[in-house]
């Protein structure tokens, strides 16, 4: 090949939370899911997911083939309802509990990368498959219909949502030492595949580029001994984050008097961002170590959580990562149209909001600011919350008896800190940490009733409790009404 380039997983991952951010700002963000999903044939027990609002896709070099990426999701925000009816029945509640971010839970899938008539590597999310989702803890067969309905939801989504933009090319110059076509590999880095690694997913995304001065296209695909052509640990070794490599073959290397050579004029990211290079290593070919800038301002923070009554600190810094003045800041709430529920913010950047309307709001923040007589805008994404802790599941029934089934919790603070889980009142079975939370699993003192109730104690600034109801025979009686909608605060029900 007369030129390769590697841009790490990392880098990768940069550019795609600039987009997904960028996306909040012009209103062509992943829409939220809502749905039922029922867990039988007669629709007995369903899970009802509402509001349900995805993250940052993430990618990793986990896929099988060399041509996919493993891309993951987080579960931002929304609401998991699980019901039980009967045939002839009233509907009981047998779970419920709120999405929050921090709680780890995610959809994931592989994606096959995609070269556009413009030279962009891109990936679609609606070509997704093999989804995989942890939404319901242990339960691992309630998991894959959840799966299932986020495959077919992810189908649904419009093109100018679901397309994202991980690297370009320019072929349309015509020197001897433009691109003129290339191929995409993606290369695990060396371990990465092993679960239990530090470096687990890492890996970069491989271009095989081909000059219109040069001899025609190289090996392909690439041999098994192909040096992994990201440094390893690269901070300690250079001193400094190198993010991405390019290796130009000694044909294609500058000619007399150039200083720069002309391909990094024709690579861009997905945000048009240029390539900069400040290792070079002349030998045979030319290597360069590198990453590429951002062109433009942007805020910090970029992603941020607060309770109601909070304010959040917003700056707006150039490509160097200085302060730099805003003309003007705006907020706009996805969940509202009143501007009350939009919030406020300052000429200096600090945003505050005195009523939500909601359990949780996305706002997104963004700053105008003068670029050599242009005006530009960058943005960020705000979280507020009403509570600050939360639990899930905040109730849960299984089935006890001989059908004993465990129930895996996740407890989250929103200033981080961990928070304690632990047996309340009298014990109807162990609690055990696992990763990811904490099992709960009901044993021989849960079968001494009918309906044994094990509460559970989450303790950080403020206690939080968890109920499961483990049922041990049929239920012969049943609380009207079976349902409430909606209740006032502070009014009895």
């Amino acid at each position: 090949w007369d030129a390769i380039l590697a841009v790490s997983r990392d880098e990768l991952n940069k550019q795609l939370e600039q987009q997904y951010v960028e996306r909040h700002q012009q209103l062509s963000f992943l829409p939220p899911f809502n749905g039922a999903v029922a867990l039988d044939e007669q629709a007995v027990e369903v899970v009802k997911l509402q509001g349900v609002q995805l993250g940052v896709p993430s990618i990793s070099m986990l896929a099988a083939d060399s041509s996919s990426v493993t891309v993951t999701m987080s579960l931002a925000a929304g609401r998991y309802t699980r019901t039980h009816q009967p045939a002839g029945g009233a509907p009981a509640v047998s779970g419920s509990f709120k999405i929050i971010e921090a709680m780890g839970f995610r959809v994931e899938m592989r994606v096959p990368l995609q070269v556009d008539g413009e030279g962009n590597v891109t990936m679609d999310l609606t070509e997704g498959s093999d989804f995989t989702c942890n939404l319901s803890g242990v339960d691992e067969p309630v998991n894959v219909l959840l799966a299932g309905f986020f495959a077919n939801e992810f189908k649904q989504i419009a093109w100018h949502r679901a397309v994202f933009v991980l690297l370009g090319v320019d072929l349309n110059r015509y020197t001897a030492q433009s691109p003129a076509s290339f191929r995409v590999v993606t290369q695990s880095a060396p371990g990465a595949r092993n679960a239990e690694a530090r470096n687990f997913g890492e890996g970069a995304l491989v271009l095989l580029i081909r000059m219109r001065g040069g001899h025609g296209d190289g090996q392909f695909p690439l041999s098994s001994d192909f040096t992994y052509p990201i440094p390893a640990n690269p901070k300690a070794r250079l001193g400094q984050s190198y993010g991405a490599s390019l290796i130009l073959s000694r044909e294609m290397r500058c000619s007399e008097g150039q200083d720069r050579p002309p391909l990094l004029d024709s690579l861009r990211f997905g945000s048009g961002a240029p390539f900069a290079a400040p290792a070079t290593c002349v030998a045979d070919d030319l290597l360069m170590f590198g990453t590429f800038e951002a062109p433009q301002a942007s805020i910090t923070p970029l992603f941020s959580t607060i309770m109601a009554g909070q304010t959040q600190s917003f700056t707006l810094r150039d490509a160097q990562g200085q302060p730099i003045a805003a003309n003007n800041w705006q907020v706009i709430s996805l969940q509202g149209h009143n501007p009350v529920v939009h919030g406020m913010i300052t000429s200096s950047g600090v945003y505050s909001v005195t009523q939500m309307g909601h359990d949780a709001l996305r706002v997104v923040v963004t700053a105008t600011y003068d670029d050599g007589g242009k005006t530009r805008t960058a943005s960020a994404l705000l979280g507020v919350v009403s509570e600050p802790m939360e639990i899930a599941p905040r109730v849960m029934v299984v089935a006890g008896g001989a059908l004993v089934q465990p129930v895996l919790l996740k407890a989250t603070a929103l200033d981080g800190t961990q928070v304690g889980l632990a047996l309340q009142g009298t014990e109807a079975g162990t609690l055990s940490e696992v990763d990811g939370g904490m099992l709960f699993t009901p044993d021989a003192r849960s079968g001494k009733r009918i309906l044994s109730t094990q509460q559970l104690s989450v303790e950080g600034e403020e206690k939080r409790l968890a109920t499961v109801l483990i049922a041990n025979g049929k239920q012969a009686l049943r609380i009207e009404p079976a349902s409430v909608p909606r209740a006032p605060k502070g009014a009895p029900v």
